[in-house]
């Protein structure tokens, strides 16, 4: 700890330094004249795994390092902490969007394909995919194909909860295509707009990269399923 001779909390994050591929930010917390606790929630997870508060003594100050990040942008948000029963409102010392490109660059032809299908009882599906460049080459990133589907229940698979429903034939909800120029796709998706209700697949050629059932404008996850990656056919997926 260092001392400080600042009068109320402050936050600050540092740029991205790389190691072994993977980069590190710090994150410098100083405390006020009478000592204070901080929740630092990175990618909405809590430091190390943990939303337990994090107490610095008065005027004095603290460098924590989270280290591991993967390539890709990474939110680091630092607020005051307040007991579960206060009715003070948590103040906002920083909240920072950190991009890290730490891999090295692949040698030859590539994909870096990657996935995700998320939602709540908000009646509504987000669907997010990628195949951004590693290291900054674009000249070898190979295009990838998406699809996304739905397979429609045929029947609830009865009251037994290890019993699968059985699936339909799949409806194409979504094609597109990622590389170098457009390497991001983001798409939410209305009710109307699935109109039914089954499993729901991201696929790259013919490998999936994510998978969850859609139920009436919940997404429940599917065991094993997930964001992911995958190779376009003969062409190395060397991305993290």
């Amino acid at each position: 700890m260092q001392p400080s001779t600042t009068s109320g909390p402050t936050a600050s994050v540092s740029g991205v330094s790389c190691a072994d591929g993977d980069g590190s930010v710090s994150i410098t917390l100083t405390a006020g004249d009478g000592g204070d606790a901080f929740s630092v929630p990175i990618d909405d997870a809590g430091y190390g795994g943990s939303d337990a508060p994090i107490d610095v003594p008065a005027n004095q100050s603290v460098e924590l390092v989270e280290s591991g990040l993967d390539d890709g942008d990474h939110r680091i948000a630092v607020d005051t902490a307040v007991p579960p029963a206060s009715e003070a409102e948590p103040e906002n010392l920083a909240d920072e969007t950190r991009a890290v490109s730490c891999d090295p660059a692949p040698v030859g032809a590539y994909t870096n394909a990657k996935g995700s299908i998320a939602g709540s009882c908000s009646f509504e599906l987000r669907v997010t995919a990628s195949n951004a460049p590693v290291g900054g080459n674009t000249a070898d990133l190979q295009p990838v194909d998406f699809a996304l589907k739905i397979e429609p229940f045929a029947d609830s698979g009865g009251d037994d909860p290890d019993v699968a429903p059985a699936l339909a034939d799949p409806i194409t909800l979504d094609t597109f295509t990622l590389d170098a120029g457009t390497p991001t796709y983001e798409r939410s998706f209305a009710p109307d707009e699935i109109g039914q209700v089954g499993l729901v697949t991201l696929t790259a050629g013919e490998t999936v990269v994510a998978s969850d059932y859609y139920d009436a404008g919940c997404v429940l996850s599917t065991a094993g399923a997930g964001s992911g990656e995958v190779s376009g056919p003969g062409v190395p997926n060397t991305g993290a």
